[in-house]
């Protein structure tokens, strides 16, 4: 697959049963809608929310359109909840794509208990 940022290869690695595709070049992330689920799940006594299409909300941004690795649908660009930050979301629910420090902003902007914990288990997943 590639990335929907910088076109490289995206590396598929898998660190405490989840599997997600990262780009080394840009360090963005890739999750299919099971893989952020698990993640979702992983992490749950953060109350971190899975994206879900009802809780999206379009952002109006002047960002780049980006492609889904999948299907090559043009994917939109939302918010959960209207909460920061925007990310990238295929339309054909095949899954969200994360630019650098957007994962990490994501769980610190949807959870409601302490945030270390779980932005050191998203290191663990997406650092080599």
């Amino acid at each position: 697959m590639k990335c929907p940022a910088c076109g490289n290869e995206l590396k598929a690695i898998e660190k405490r049963g989840i599997e997600v595709d990262f780009c080394e070049s840009c360090s963005g992330v890739w999750f299919d809608l099971t893989e952020i689920e698990q993640l979702s799940d992983s992490i749950k006594e953060f109350n971190i929310v899975a994206p879900r299409l009802e809780n999206l909300k379009i952002a109006d941004v002047s960002e780049k359109i980006r492609t889904c690795p999948r299907c090559g649908a043009e994917m939109a660009k939302v918010t959960m909840s209207g909460k920061p930050p925007v990310f990238d979301c295929c339309p054909k629910d095949h899954g969200y794509w994360f630019d650098a420090n957007e994962l990490k902003e994501y769980v610190n902007n949807n959870m409601t208990a302490v945030a270390k914990p779980s932005v050191e288990m998203l290191s663990q997943i997406i650092n080599k």
